[in-house]
């Protein structure tokens, strides 16, 4: 959640507000991972898709480290298992450039 401060024509940036829980204050990112995916504050699809491209290059690598003597079929059926979750992929801005890189990993 975030309360973007109003601008007075009076006074100069204010900056982000100082909000607090308990309190302690609460931190302003950027960017935070959020079940396994990255919310970005402009809520690009570049951070999230460059993420999950990293994910997926680590899963593909655990496979064949892990598996690379195996049969090829029991291999394929292991990457299948491993490295063929794109969850909430589907909501991703397809125009986002970064949508080739994901999709050549």
């Amino acid at each position: 959640m975030f309360f973007r401060p109003q601008r007075s024509h009076k006074f100069a940036d204010i900056g982000t507000p100082n909000l607090s829980v308990g309190g302690n204050n609460i931190e302003f990112v950027e960017k935070w991972p959020q079940l396994g995916h990255m919310i970005s504050l402009n809520l690009s699809d570049y951070t999230d898709i460059s993420h999950c491209k990293q994910s997926l290059i680590g899963q593909i690598n655990t496979v064949l480290c892990r598996f690379g003597r195996l049969d090829p079929i029991v291999k394929n059926k292991r990457f299948q298992v491993y490295c063929s979750s794109h969850y909430c992929a589907e909501l991703w801005d397809l125009c986002c450039n970064t949508l080739s890189d994901y999709c050549t990993a």
